[in-house]
């Protein structure tokens, strides 16, 4: 800002520009309109794939979480996919198929965590949990597979192949490491590095 000097007093040359209200509802409109028709775009996004692929590698953080921070082992229960199975949702830990569950061992008996951010869920059709890789080599391709997360949180190795409208996925859990990977793709062992 100038300082203009007259006789022995200072004064500043002020800029008494701005915008006027008629300029703010304007832009406020434009961003109105803009906003309107750009969210049923964000719904769409986080509708598919993506929001399906965020659940799982979520949940499989927060199992990770839960355990480390509670001192507690839990199991994640990856219900695979099968033929002709249905979305509805299945009330017994064992029935269940297309999902994720955690659970704990009590008693000797596997009893699903009553814990809200570890709550079951049960992905669509569309998004088919096919099989699992396990790092002693074996290939479970139906059924239950339970995962123990020890109270460090670690996890054995294991890789989730996946089928998403007819596109081929692998999410990559590494022992030490919480966050899991996604790739394209059907991956094994022998890639893991």
């Amino acid at each position: 800002m100038p300082i203009l000097r007259i006789g022995n007093k200072f004064k500043s040359k002020i800029d008494n520009k701005g915008f006027t209200l008629i300029e703010i509802i304007i832009v406020l409109a434009i961003i109105s309109i803009v906003t309107l028709f750009s969210l049923p775009q964000i719904g769409r996004f986080f509708n598919g794939k993506e929001k399906n692929m965020a659940l799982l590698t979520t949940m499989i953080t927060k199992t990770f979480d839960d355990s480390f921070l509670n001192d507690r082992i839990n199991y994640l229960v990856v219900h695979l996919s099968s033929a002709g199975d249905d979305e509805e949702k299945k009330e017994s830990l064992f029935q269940r198929q297309n999902g994720l569950s955690v659970a704990n061992l009590k008693n000797g008996n596997f009893v699903e965590t009553k814990r809200r951010l570890l709550q079951n869920i049960v992905f669509s059709n569309s998004f088919k949990l096919q099989e699992i890789l396990l790092s002693n080599g074996t290939t479970i391709s139906e059924g239950n597979v339970f995962i123990q997360f020890n109270t460090k949180g670690f996890s054995e190795n294991f890789i989730l192949h996946i089928e998403i409208d007819d596109e081929k996925w692998s999410v990559r859990n590494y022992k030490h490491l919480k966050d899991p990977k996604v790739e394209k793709g059907l991956l094994d062992f022998e890639e893991f590095n």
